[in-house]
């Protein structure tokens, strides 16, 4: 489900921390490495996971633009550098934008809470346009397109069942678990790559043409954050 500024404030919630000295203030991971850890970084993106204890809050921290996804539930209070703040709530798999930001935030429930987010570094030269064989357009009962903007694509990935797509093409990103997984990719030249994955996993995909294959007997689901 889209949340559009939802996930903005989230955004400003976690999505970088800071220390105010005069008009600096720091990265999220920087300010509060408590509550912000880099996953992985690369010339594109930074990738972050963010992780509140019941009830805890965070310094004034800034983020760069960025996107993300919820893997829980929460209900935040996020307060921007002039004392304005608003209250949010938030669904696990609830996916969202925002602009680069500087904030606060505050866990107003006793749940622990937990995002990925993907904050933006540098754009990808190669738009969504040079795909020939697009997942949503190819696979789109497997493939659907969330949200998009100048710097990315989010695409909602379901396979049922021990299903399978056809031959498709992705762009590069960050891809999210929201279940656990295990599947097979094979690749245009007829390579196969088996794929074991936890809830909650992230990582990095380079641009690929395959088709893949749900190796299970549960629903499976994923979210592609694609540059284009």
């Amino acid at each position: 489900m889209k949340t559009n500024l939802i996930l903005l404030s989230l955004t400003s919630a976690f999505v970088s921390c800071s220390t105010v000295s005069k008009d600096i203030v720091s990265h999220a991971t920087v300010a509060d490495p408590e509550h912000y850890k880099t996953e992985f970084e690369n010339e594109y993106v930074k990738v972050l996971r963010v992780k509140y204890g019941s009830r805890e809050r965070s310094p004034m921290h800034s983020h760069s633009k960025l996107v993300g996804v919820h893997l829980t539930d929460a209900k935040g209070k996020f307060t921007s550098r002039d004392g304005t703040s608003q209250i949010r709530t938030i669904k696990a798999g609830d996916v969202g934008e925002g602009p680069a930001e500087i904030h606060m935030v505050e866990n107003l429930t006793g749940e622990k809470w937990q995002t990925i987010l993907v904050e933006f570094k540098k754009r990808f030269p190669h738009g969504l346009s040079k795909l020939k064989r697009d997942a949503t357009k190819v696979a789109p009962t497997h493939y659907k397109t969330e949200m998009e903007n100048d710097w990315v694509r989010i695409v909602r990935v379901k396979y049922g069942p021990n299903e399978q797509s056809h031959m498709h093409e992705h762009n590069p990103g960050v891809v999210v678990f929201l279940d656990s997984t295990k599947h097979q990719l094979i690749n245009e030249d007829g390579s196969k790559v088996d794929a074991d994955f936890s809830a909650g996993d992230v990582i990095w995909a380079d641009a690929a043409t395959h088709r893949a294959i749900n190796l299970e007997s549960k629903p499976l689901e994923l979210v592609l954050f694609e540059l284009k």
